[in-house]
C-alpha cells in the first residue's frame, strides 16, 4: 500500500514537471515573438526613409527622362533639316506651334510626335513661314485621323475641327509623380487655359519667355520668333515641373506658359508656379536637351531665366 502510495506521488511529481515545462516553453515562444516584433519595428524605422528615398529617385528619374524626351524633340522641332518645324523651307518658329506639337493640339490633333501620321500613312502637314516672319500651321485633312496615334481614345472623332473630341495626353508628357492623367481637348491650342484638363493634374509647363515679350517700342505683348540658334544656348531652361492649379490662381493665361522672376521686369508679366514634387525639388529641361534637379531654382547661378531671344 505504501508503495502504491509513493508510485501516485512520484506520478504526480512528474506530471508536475511536465506542467511547468510546457509553460516555459510557451513563455518563452511569446518572448521570442515580442523581440523578432521589436527586431522588424526598429528595421522598419531604418530602412523605410531609404526605401522610400529611393522610390522617389526612381520616379524622379523617370521624370528626368521624360524631360529629356522633350527636349529632344524640341532639338528636331528646331533643326529645319530634321523636318519638324516646316523642313528645309523654313528656319523659324514659336513656341506655340512646338507646344500645340508636343502634345497633339489643335491642327496637329492626333499626332503625338515629330514624325508622319502613322494612322494615316500620309505626311503630317508642317507649319511654314510667311514672307512677314510669321508662321503659318495647316490644318490636317478631313480624312488624316490619327486613331493610330498614343493617346487617342477609340471613337473619337481625332480630325482636326472636331472640337467635342478628347484624349488622354500621352505618355511623353506626364510625370510618373503625377498620379492622374489629364484630357486634352481637339480644336485648342496651348495658347487656351482650357486645352488641358484638370489643369491640377498639367506635368510641365514651358518657358513663357521663349513665347512672348514686350516689345521695347510699342508696349504690347508679341509673340518671339525662333530659329534654331536657341539651341546654342544650354543655360536657357525649356520646361519644368508645373503646378497647373497654382499657375491658374496666380493670373496666367495659360499654365504651358510660365517663368521665374526677373529683377527689373514688369510685374505679372510672367508667372512662377514650379512643383517641387521630386523631394522639395524641381526637375528641369534645357534647350539644348540636358535636364538638371534644383531645391532652388530661382538662385541657381549659371540658369538663364531672363533671355528672350530676338
Amino acid at each position: 500500500m505504501i508503495r502504491v502510495e509513493h508510485g501516485l506521488d512520484d506520478g504526480a511529481r512528474v506530471s508536475g514537471l511536465w506542467d511547468r515545462a510546457a509553460r516555459n516553453r510557451t513563455g518563452l515562444t511569446i518572448i521570442e515573438l515580442l523581440v523578432s516584433i521589436s527586431i522588424m519595428a526598429v528595421l522598419l524605422a531604418l530602412l523605410g526613409p531609404a526605401v522610400i528615398r529611393t522610390m522617389g529617385s526612381a520616379r524622379s528619374f523617370r521624370c528626368q527622362t521624360t524631360l529629356r524626351g522633350i527636349g529632344f524633340d524640341f532639338a528636331l522641332y528646331a533643326d529645319p533639316l530634321s523636318g519638324g518645324a516646316g523642313g528645309a523651307s523654313s528656319t523659324r518658329f514659336n513656341m506655340v506651334s512646338f507646344v500645340d506639337r508636343e502634345y497633339g493640339l489643335a491642327n496637329f490633333w492626333g499626332v503625338d510626335s515629330p514624325q508622319d501620321n502613322p494612322a494615316s500613312g500620309a505626311p503630317t502637314p508642317r507649319p511654314t513661314t510667311t514672307s512677314t516672319g510669321g508662321v503659318h500651321i495647316p490644318s490636317l485633312a478631313q480624312g488624316q485621323r490619327g486613331l493610330g496615334s498614343p493617346g487617342v481614345r477609340p471613337g473619337d472623332d481625332a480630325h482636326a475641327g472636331g472640337s467635342s473630341a478628347t484624349a488622354l495626353i500621352g505618355e511623353h508628357l506626364q510625370c510618373a509623380e503625377v498620379a492622374s492623367v489629364p484630357i486634352k481637348h481637339a480644336g485648342r491650342s496651348c495658347t487656351r487655359r482650357d486645352s488641358v484638363t484638370p489643369v491640377s493634374d498639367l506635368s510641365y509647363t514651358f518657358n513663357s519667355r521663349l513665347y512672348e515679350r514686350v516689345n521695347p517700342q510699342r508696349g504690347n505683348r508679341e509673340e518671339v520668333v525662333l530659329t534654331e540658334r536657341i539651341l546654342q544656348q544650354s543655360a536657357v531652361p525649356l520646361a519644368w515641373d508645373v503646378d497647373g492649379a497654382d499657375a491658374m490662381a496666380r493670373g496666367a493665361r495659360t499654365p504651358h506658359f510660365t517663368s521665374a522672376p526677373v529683377d527689373g521686369e514688369i510685374p505679372g508679366l510672367h508667372v512662377w508656379a514650379p512643383d517641387p514634387r521630386h523631394g522639395g525639388r524641381i526637375n528641369v529641361v534645357f534647350v539644348d536637351g540636358h535636364v538638371e534637379s534644383s531645391a532652388d531654382p530661382v538662385h541657381e547661378p549659371v540658369w538663364d531665366w531672363a533671355s528672350t531671344p530676338g
